[in-house]
């Protein structure tokens, strides 16, 4: 039986008795999510492991992030790191909604990790309005980017300015240590999105979150329906795939280095269960030349 390839498919949402979702297909998400929408929307609670930068035009957005209410105003923009949980109304708004997949950045993305930003505030000089409006050009291969038929050169002009993007809003906003979540569930989420690139020992990691190795063992398979391990390796070979595809080039030796990985034997492993084929073969496939 083959395996099909699961970008291609998204995993349904956790669902937390209703209170808010986790949006786990964002975690497979290769490319950015831009829009310019004009109307009223309300997202429920939820939170996922992308960057979401909303800056508003007109209108009002109110945004309750972990449970903090803020007004987003016209000229202002808020920037929500992974793991937040955030609640969105917009009201009669013009917007623009940024949505990142963290791997896009490469490295950069440890910037914000275990971080959130600290306040909305106002895209003064029009630097952020800018780099969304050469963000969506490009997107779309408008005339001024028709050029960029290269898939690898219109990939790298995508990370930088996503990078610019980010880099504006540490600048802008500032960040500080994000607030535990909850359940125990969510705190082991949070806690291997931290430190996935290290060696995770499954003890350790109950005693920090101050509970039973078989509690939030149990609590983990219950409401993500995969153990501890997977949901580990699952990152890990997310990861492998974004360090790859920014340094293709870059042994598979140090790329099990950089990921967590104990050997190359685990890396492929993991990866072949994650996307159906190997480093070698998914290369190939995204760029047959």
């Amino acid at each position: 039986m083959v395996k099909k390839d699961i970008l291609t498919e998204s995993p349904a949402a956790y669902n937390h008795s209703n209170k808010f979702q986790y949006e786990i297909h964002r975690d497979y998400m290769t490319e950015i999510l831009l829009n310019h929408s004009s109307n009223s929307h309300y997202d429920r609670p939820h939170f996922h492991t992308c960057f979401e930068l909303i800056l508003v035009e007109s209108g009002e957005l109110r945004a309750r992030l972990n449970g903090v209410e803020h007004i987003v105003k016209p000229g202002q923009f808020i920037a929500i790191s992974g793991l937040i949980v955030h609640e969105l109304n917009a009201i009669n708004s013009t917007r623009w909604v940024f949505v990142m997949p963290m791997p896009i950045v490469g490295t950069t993305a440890k910037l914000i990790e275990g971080k959130r930003f600290e306040h909305c505030v106002a895209d003064d000089d029009g630097t952020l309005l800018g780099l969304l409006h050469t963000l969506s050009h490009v997107n779309r291969k408008d005339a001024l980017y028709a050029a960029l038929t290269d898939k690898q050169n219109r990939s790298e002009l995508i990370r930088s300015l996503c990078t610019s993007v980010l880099i504006t809003a540490i600048t802008v906003c500032g960040l500080c240590e994000q607030p535990p979540l909850k359940p125990i569930a969510l705190d082991a989420l949070q806690y291997i999105h931290l430190h996935f690139r290290e060696k995770i020992c499954i003890e350790d990691m109950a005693k920090e979150l101050l509970c039973t190795q078989q509690k939030m063992s149990d609590s983990f398979r219950r409401v993500f329906g995969m153990t501890v391990n997977a949901y580990i390796n699952h990152l890990r070979a997310i990861d492998v795939r974004a360090n790859l595809a920014e340094d293709p080039d870059m042994p598979l030796i140090e790329a099990a280095d950089l990921s967590g990985f104990g050997c190359v034997r685990s890396l492929l492993r993991a990866y072949r269960n994650e996307f159906g084929c190997t480093p070698s073969k998914h290369r190939e496939r995204t760029n047959p030349n």
